[in-house]
């Protein structure tokens, strides 16, 4: 009896390991897969960066010919090679800032730019190809944020009209600011408000970008402009930019269900 006992417990007790082995072995398969899911793009995505900058004074981007001017400000699209005065190839990441110190180009457009980074104009210049960066003029706000593409939706449900507004906020400063919230007040042609219309307060790490967009608000009104200020939080202090207008040129109407 006691023997019975004794075997049937060594069974389930190898069960259960045969069970933990097959769980864990699981468990690494999964670990693997995510593992080689998560890293492939990253992998290809700088394999395909490698090779751009192989091309050299070759490599082109995929932004339109524009013309571009000493002093103004452009925005690197996703990733674009540049040559420093060295002559040595380099990588400028996504949404780096730039501030145009020359051009080379024709009257059809820019090919060739010598820029540096806003706000360090004494560093060596580097050059690149226009067509790897776009335009960048945003409205410089108190306490080093800047405010672009600004838009005003207008769509209907329900049969129903309802606004937004939406935006891309860049911290241009060093160190983080948070509890950016953007207020916008649609206003009639006479400029008179109509409604105020809230953000939901995000946190901008240094130099770098976040969108933005507003709570819809309703009401079939004529909207002839808005006007933007950002609630924000710097160094533990509660700050509030002054007001932006922007007088609408098109409004665009979308779908939405």
């Amino acid at each position: 009896m006691s023997e019975d006992a004794n075997n049937s417990s060594q069974s389930a007790w190898l069960m259960i390991q045969a069970g933990l082995g097959l769980f864990v072995m699981g468990a690494m398969a999964v670990g693997l897969w995510w593992l080689r899911v998560e890293a492939l793009p990253a992998y290809e995505r700088d394999n395909a960066r490698v090779q751009l900058l192989s091309l050299a004074d070759r490599a082109r981007g995929d932004q339109p010919s524009k013309i571009y001017h000493q002093g103004d400000w452009v925005r690197v699209h996703d990733f674009a090679p540049a040559k420093t005065t060295k002559g040595a190839w380099v990588g400028l990441g996504k949404d780096l800032v730039l501030v145009v110190r020359d051009v080379h180009g024709s009257d059809q457009g820019a090919d060739w730019l010598q820029v540096s980074t806003v706000g360090q104009t004494d560093a060596p210049p580097v050059t690149l190809h226009a067509s790897f960066v776009e335009r960048y003029d945003p409205v410089v706000l108190a306490g080093g944020l800047e405010i672009s593409d600004c838009r005003l939706h207008r769509y209907v449900d329900a049969g129903r009209a309802y606004y937004s507004v939406s935006g891309k906020l860049r911290n241009g400063t060093d160190r983080a600011i948070s509890q950016c919230e953007v207020l916008c007040h649609l206003r009639n042609s006479a400029g008179e408000p109509l409604a105020v219309l809230r953000s939901t307060p995000i946190t901008l790490a240094g130099e770098t970008f976040g969108r933005f967009e507003t709570s819809p608000v309703g009401g079939d009104a004529d909207v002839a402009a808005f006007s933007l200020s950002v609630r924000y939080e710097k160094a533990g202090h509660a700050e509030e930019s002054p007001e932006v207008l922007v007088r609408l040129r098109q409004m665009p109407e979308s779908s939405h269900d």
